[in-house]
């Protein structure tokens, strides 16, 4: 099975929204990104930031997506480690 982490986001109006993930990777570690079960990318925070600590931990737009109103689910899916998702 894969990791898998999944998160609800909620929004007032349907649209076109950009995902930013925070993370700290020593290592390429891409995840698939999902959102509302379709595959929107499949190396999502892929880069390395120079560490896993906390003082590594960056900001890095992964996708422009089109969410529904009200309740979304974005799921993150790697068949090994993750990267260190904040």
């Amino acid at each position: 099975y894969p990791n898998v982490t999944e998160y609800a986001v909620t929004v007032p109006e349907a649209g076109l929204y950009q995902v930013d993930l925070r993370y700290a990777s020593g290592d390429s570690r891409p995840v698939r990104l999902r959102v509302n079960g379709s595959l929107v990318r499949t190396n999502a925070a892929g880069g390395m930031t120079g560490g896993f600590f906390p003082e590594h931990q960056r900001w890095f737009p992964e996708a422009v997506v089109r969410l529904a109103a009200g309740k979304n689910t974005l799921r993150l899916e790697r068949d090994s480690y993750f990267p260190h998702i904040d």
